[in-house]
């Protein structure tokens, strides 16, 4: 029970700050859609800064756990790498009302409420590159990624975490972006977020796929 109330305030949390934006979704707008006493927020969460944290990590953790199940496949290293890229891309769609209300706190005037939680989706990131770099450390030594300087792992994890991340925003605004902050750009690029919806996943994640190959393999 106490699992399936957290669990509902957390999508009604999400459903609410997606459709209304993080400032104007209340806690009690949450606790009355998810039909509990408002005191039973609190209960889970200190505040709505906490919850949207929660939301964040939840989904991070899914994503690991996807990363689990496509790392134990029995296929080839690069349908995986287009397997996992596909997911990130997917999770992206599916997720950009959050990417909106990510970008919604960091143009926020709460200083502090902006690094909470930009401290907390770092952490989060590096618990993804930390586990991609691990896959690419056993690919290495099985031979099926071949890549020119072992020593450097960490930094093509993050470079392939990087490259999705670019090629998409790059891919829907047509390379039109502002020496600005990303979320800032994000934020008032009109047709981001509906632009997200004609992405062709299956394409996109082959191409990016070969791109990243081609640039760590050996040369």
């Amino acid at each position: 029970m106490v699992k399936q109330t957290k669990q509902l305030l957390m999508e009604s949390g999400k459903e609410l700050m997606c459709l209304n934006g993080y400032t104007l979704t209340r806690v009690e707008d949450v606790t009355k859609k998810a039909e509990v006493a408002k005191g039973t927020f609190y209960i889970y969460f200190k505040s709505k800064e906490e919850l949207f944290i929660e939301i964040i990590s939840e989904e991070t953790k899914s994503w690991n756990d996807y990363l689990e199940k496509i790392i134990k496949e029995n296929i080839e290293f690069r349908e995986k790498i287009i397997l996992i890229t596909s997911d990130f891309i997917k999770r992206t769609v599916k997720n950009k009302g959050i990417i909106k209300v990510m970008a919604e706190i960091n143009q926020g005037k709460d200083g502090k409420m902006g690094k909470n939680i930009t401290k907390s989706l770092i952490s989060n990131r590096i618990r993804i590159i930390e586990r991609i770099m691990s896959f690419f450390v056993e690919a290495s030594k099985n031979v099926e990624l071949d890549i020119k300087y072992n020593s450097f792992i960490q930094d093509i994890a993050i470079l392939y975490n990087t490259l999705i991340s670019e090629y998409i925003l790059r891919k829907i605004t047509n390379g039109n972006i502002e020496n600005n902050s990303k979320m800032k750009f994000i934020n008032k690029y009109e047709n981001f977020y509906e632009s997200l919806n004609n992405i062709e996943i299956e394409k996109e994640s082959k191409f990016i796929t070969d791109i990243f190959l081609n640039g760590v393999k050996r040369k």
